[in-house]
């Protein structure tokens, strides 16, 4: 994710979000590319929106909160035990409560086009 941070961060001191047209991500660039389109209320952010708004509510995030601490707190719960051979429930479960990401693949906008590898 920090790489990602740092690439985006390199175009959005170019201004050249604008020209991104398509992204391809895995892992933890996928939840970050996700981020994005959530902190930007599920739209491309331009250079300016990255730098000053985006980006920072991001840092916040990643630097307040663990994702992976949550998502083992979740797994210790007796009644989640049934996830832990499918924990994709339980991180989108904590994606949900800890960053307050709501939305799904469906709000996306068509641009950019986004491959979720």
């Amino acid at each position: 994710m920090v790489f990602h941070a740092g690439v985006l961060k390199f175009f959005a001191s170019k201004n050249l979000l604008e020209e991104i047209g398509y992204i391809s991500s895995v892992s933890g660039g996928s939840l970050f590319a996700g981020l994005v389109f959530h902190f930007n209320s599920m739209k491309w952010p331009n250079s300016e929106e990255y730098l000053h708004t985006v980006l920072p509510k991001i840092q916040d995030l990643l630097t307040g909160s663990s994702l992976q601490s949550d998502v083992l707190q979740r797994l210790l719960v007796p009644h989640n035990w049934r996830y832990v051979f499918n924990r994709a429930v339980v991180v989108a479960k904590s994606i949900e409560s800890l960053w307050g990401v709501k939305q799904s693949v469906k709000h996306l906008p068509e641009m950019p086009i986004w491959a979720i590898n």
